[in-house]
């Protein structure tokens, strides 16, 4: 098994590089190309995705569900008044 790269010191990584720094496959990052504004960049025919863009992107999604779960636990509190 070839050991994995230590990615620590890259501003940039490969897709297959930030699909496994996600914990997912290449074509659901794929699939998520659309909604990683700021995160992506185009150099020719390669993709690179911005370290420090997924790192922000994956807490801006964090915040939105948990901000959904609260307000749908408000919902369901309320539904119990």
């Amino acid at each position: 098994m070839k050991p994995k790269p230590d990615l620590s010191s890259r501003i940039t990584l490969r897709i297959g590089e930030a699909a496994d720094a996600l914990g997912v496959s290449e074509s659901h990052l794929r699939r998520a190309l659309p909604s990683l504004d700021g995160c992506v960049l185009h150099l020719g025919d390669r993709v690179l995705f911005s370290v420090a863009g997924l790192q922000k992107w994956v807490e801006a999604q964090v915040r939105a569900e948990d901000q959904g779960a609260r307000a749908e636990a408000k919902a369901i509190l309320r539904g119990l008044e």
